[in-house]
C-alpha cells in the first residue's frame, strides 16, 4: 500500500498531477507530520527520491489535512473503487473513535480519508460562521454563535464596551455591530450584530469535556481579513485544558485572535486568545467562561483585571463585626469620598451586582481596574442612593 502512495507522490512531483485551487486551505498540520512518522516506519528513509528529484517537503504538504474544497490527494492514493461505505465502516471502529476523542494517529489511508471527510463536513459549517472583526484600525476574528447575531471574540480584540464594530463575512459582506461585555482577567468578549436578520451560527459546546491530546480545529483571519481569502482552517491537538485556559499546538498568527477553537463536530469549545513563544503553542479562552457569564456579557458589563496590572481602590473600611458591609471610615481623597459616600452607609450593590458582605465587596472591586467607572448603591437610613464612582490606583 505504501509503495502505491510513494509512486503516486513521485508522479505528482511533476506537472501532471492536480494542484490546489486558490480557494483551497492548506497548511502543514500535525496530522501530516504524524502520517510522515508512520511512513518513516514503513520505508527506509524520510527523503523520497524519484527520477532524481527529492520531494520530502512536497510529501508533507500533500499529506496535510486542510482541504475542504479541493480534490483529496490522499483519497487518490488508493484504488478509486473504495466506496463511502468502506470509509463508513472505518468510522465505526474502536480505533477511529480513539482517533477522534483521544488524539490517536491514523495508521492507514482509509482512516486518514475517514478523518478527512469529517473535517470537510465540519468545515462546511465552520467557515460561514467565522467573521472578521474591525474596531477602528484594529482587526481580529470572531465566531457567530446565535441566529440573531451574537459573536464570541477575545476581549482584547474589542477593547471596550459600546464601540461600533464592522463585521465582515467570508464572502465580503459587511454589517455593523456593537461591542458588549468583557472579562479582562480571562479575555472573554462579546459582540452583537445590530442589523436584524437570521445569521449562520455554531453551537457552543462544553470545554470542560476536552481531553488532553484530542484533535481540534481552529480558524480565523491571520493577518486580518483579506478579500478573496476564506478563513484559514488548521488542525492540532489539545496540549492542556484547565478551567481558565486551553493550550493547543494549532498554529496561530496575528489577526487570528477572537476566532474559534472547535471540536471535530464543528462546535465551539474556545476562542483564540494569546500566541505563545512559538506559533504552534498557543492559548485559548474556554467556552465555559462565556456560557457561565453570558448574561453579564450580553448586558455590556466590563470586569476583571489583566494579570500584573495595579489593583483598583474604592477607599472605604467596613465594620468586620457585622455581616453587612457597613462603612465605618471613608479614606480622605478617595474615589468614595469624592462622590459623597459616608460612614454609616451600607453598600448593597456594586456595578449591578448584589453585595451582602464586605468579602463580596472586596471581590467585586478586585474584578475591575483603575479608571473603571462603576455604579455603587448604598442604603442611608431609609433612603437608597446611587453613585457613579471612578476607581483609582491606590497612592503610595
Amino acid at each position: 500500500m505504501f509503495d502505491e502512495i510513494i509512486d503516486f507522490l513521485c508522479k505528482h512531483a511533476y506537472n501532471n498531477g492536480p494542484s490546489p485551487s486558490e480557494d483551497s486551505l492548506y497548511l502543514l498540520s500535525p496530522i501530516g507530520q504524524e502520517v510522515m512518522k508512520h511512513l518513516r516506519r514503513q520505508i527506509s528513509a524520510l527523503t523520497i527520491s524519484c527520477r532524481s528529484i527529492i520531494v520530502p517537503g512536497f510529501v508533507l504538504i500533500l499529506l496535510s489535512i486542510a482541504f475542504y474544497s479541493s480534490p483529496s490527494i490522499a483519497a487518490e492514493a488508493k484504488s478509486e473503487n473504495e466506496t463511502k461505505d468502506e470509509i463508513g465502516k472505518v468510522e465505526q471502529t474502536a480505533h477511529f473513535a480513539a482517533i477522534l476523542k483521544e488524539g490517536d494517529t491514523p495508521n492507514s489511508v482509509a482512516e486518514l480519508k475517514a478523518l478527512q471527510r469529517i473535517i470537510q463536513q465540519a468545515a462546511k459549517k465552520i467557515i460561514p460562521c467565522t467573521v472578521g472583526v474591525s474596531v477602528g484600525p484594529a482587526q481580529g476574528s470572531g465566531v457567530i454563535v446565535s441566529e440573531d447575531g451574537y459573536i464570541m471574540t477575545a476581549g482584547h480584540v474589542i477593547g471596550k464596551s459600546g464601540l461600533d464594530v464592522t463585521i465582515t463575512f467570508p464572502d465580503g459582506t459587511k454589517v455593523k455591530g456593537k461591542t458588549l461585555g468583557i472579562d479582562r482577567s480571562v479575555d472573554t468578549g462579546l459582540i452583537k450584530i445590530t442589523k436584524p436578520g437570521k445569521y449562520p451560527f455554531l453551537k457552543i459546546d462544553k470545554s470542560s469535556e476536552l481531553q488532553e491530546g484530542q484533535w481540534v480545529l481552529v480558524t480565523g483571519h491571520p493577518g486580518g481579513y483579506e478579500k478573496g481569502r476564506k478563513p484559514v482552517l488548521r488542525m492540532g491537538r489539545v496540549l492542556a485544558s484547565y478551567d481558565d485556559v486551553i493550550a493547543t499546538d494549532c498554529v496561530l498568527v496575528g489577526g487570528d485572535s477572537g476566532g474559534p477553537l472547535l471540536d471535530l463536530d464543528g462546535d465551539v469549545i474556545g476562542i483564540n486568545s494569546r500566541i505563545g513563544s512559538r506559533v504552534s503553542a498557543n492559548m485559548f479562552v474556554p467556552s465555559d467562561l462565556y456560557t457561565s457569564n453570558w448574561e453579564r456579557l450580553k448586558d455590556g458589563d466590563v470586569w476583571g483585571r489583566v494579570p500584573g496590572t495595579p489593583a483598583p481602590y474604592l477607599g472605604v473600611e467596613c465594620d468586620l463585626k457585622k455581616k453587612a458591609p457597613v462603612i465605618i471610615r471613608v479614606t480622605p481623597g478617595s474615589p468614595a469620598e469624592r462622590v459623597g459616600i459616608k460612614p454609616g452607609d451600607i453598600i448593597t450593590s456594586f456595578n449591578r451586582r448584589a453585595v451582602n458582605t464586605f468579602d463580596d465587596l472586596k471581590m467585586l472591586v478586585n474584578q475591575h481596574s483603575p479608571n473603571d467607572v462603576v455604579s455603587v448603591v448604598v442604603a442611608r437610613g431609609s433612603d437608597e442612593l446611587k453613585f457613579e464612582v471612578t476607581l483609582k490606583r491606590r497612592s503610595r
